[in-house]
């Protein structure tokens, strides 16, 4: 939802900017982008189309309220495109309140440097504005999805990526200067959240979360899915707090665990030609609800979950370390910079091996879990207990 300091600024730069019109929508001077959307052009006269959400306002009577559409143009630069939506509109596209930045797959695929490094060259454009993939949808398609609770999609996609990293935990914001940075840096990769459509039960279109696009050498390499990206998240130290479901084999049982803390220690080894990664992670959690086939009365019990609920963690997070390598060699966890500034004479002599020394690396993983804040039976609850 758009924060409650944001949206009194906004109707008053609007309100100001109206100019006496009825039953329609006109801003006189600017046009207000609250996001933005890049493709491959429709034809081949072009190279890419640019659609823009922007913030209007609709008189009804004394009041003014609030309404967005989707316009685009196409160019063979996204500055152009951009360029191009001005002379059509005659109006001046303004972005100060521009939250996201959304890729296609087809854009992201190539290299990102000249349209990222756009945001440094033109002032108009926020460094802060987050960056979005687009996973088996256009990118202007995100734009023009069913909103669930705000009415500016490009607002309620920002804090759903906001609330999916600080409560959740299944991605990471991804500021543009942040990804720019991560594409110049060859030994290092980044991560974007990527959404998709799905329908709603009015048969509409919906935007959701679907995991991170993964970037190395200036360009997206893949994806990885919800589940998988929070224990990506784990193994690069930066996930903060989640909720997971978790399999206890002991009891044959998912049970859900909410993690309240996660400390990552990492320590790196070199051993002749190759290298290592020691994982050591501190979790605490706590149990929203124990599946009544659990007991957790006894402390055995206690012990026997907190061994399963380890191995599980450990083992779903080298899993992922080494499918992500494996399959993309590219270091989304940080394991690169932490080599390089640790053993400097390695890291010069490998330099022209580098990717076949990330790839193979030696990954150790260690799980110490501590419960807390969770209830000690499973019993139901009667009235006048």
């Amino acid at each position: 939802m758009m924060s409650k300091k944001l949206l009194p600024i906004i109707i008053s730069i609007l309100l100001i900017s109206l100019n006496g019109c009825k039953d329609h929508s006109d801003i006189e001077s600017d046009i207000f982008v609250a996001g933005f959307a890049i493709d491959k052009a429709d034809n081949n006269e072009f190279k890419y189309k640019v659609s823009a959400e922007v913030i209007t306002t609709k008189n009804s009577g004394d009041s003014a309220n609030i309404e967005t559409k989707v316009i685009s143009a196409e160019g063979d630069t996204v500055l152009e495109a951009l360029s191009t939506m001005v002379s059509e509109s005659s109006k001046e596209l303004y972005f100060d309140h521009c939250q996201i930045m959304i890729l296609s797959k087809e854009v992201a695929q190539n290299d990102l440097t000249d349209i990222l490094d756009l945001a440094f060259r033109d002032t108009n454009l926020r460094l802060s504005m987050k960056v979005i993939i687009a996973k088996n949808c256009k990118a202007c398609e995100i734009l023009d999805s069913n909103s669930v609770v705000n009415i500016i999609k490009s607002y309620e996609i920002s804090e759903t990526v906001k609330i999916n990293t600080k409560d959740i935990g299944f991605a990471s914001e991804t500021e543009v200067f942040t990804l720019l940075n991560h594409l110049n840096d060859l030994s290092q990769s980044g991560t974007s959240p990527a959404y998709t459509l799905v329908d709603d039960i009015a048969d509409k279109k919906m935007n959701i979360l679907q995991g991170m696009a993964i970037f190395k050498n200036g360009k997206m390499v893949g994806y990885t899915e919800n589940k998988q990206s929070q224990f990506c998240l784990m193994a690069a130290g930066k996930f903060n707090e989640g909720t997971i479901s978790c399999y206890i084999p002991s009891h044959d049982q998912l049970m859900t665990i909410h993690i309240n803390e996660c400390k990552r220690k990492i320590k790196t080894e070199i051993d002749g030609n190759f290298a290592g990664v020691e994982l050591k992670f501190d979790i605490e959690l706590s149990l929203p609800e124990i599946p009544s086939k659990i007991s957790v009365k006894e402390d055995i019990q206690n012990t026997i979950i907190q061994k399963d609920i380890s191995n599980y963690i450990k083992t779903n997070i080298y899993s992922t370390i080494t499918d992500t390598l494996n399959r993309y060699e590219a270091d989304i966890f940080g394991f690169s910079s932490r080599l390089q500034t640790q053993h400097r004479k390695f890291s010069r002599e490998n330099s022209t091996r580098w990717d076949e020394i990330i790839k193979n690396l030696k990954i150790t993983v260690d799980c110490n879990i501590k419960i807390k804040h969770s209830g000690i039976t499973n019993d139901r609850i009667y009235k006048g207990n």
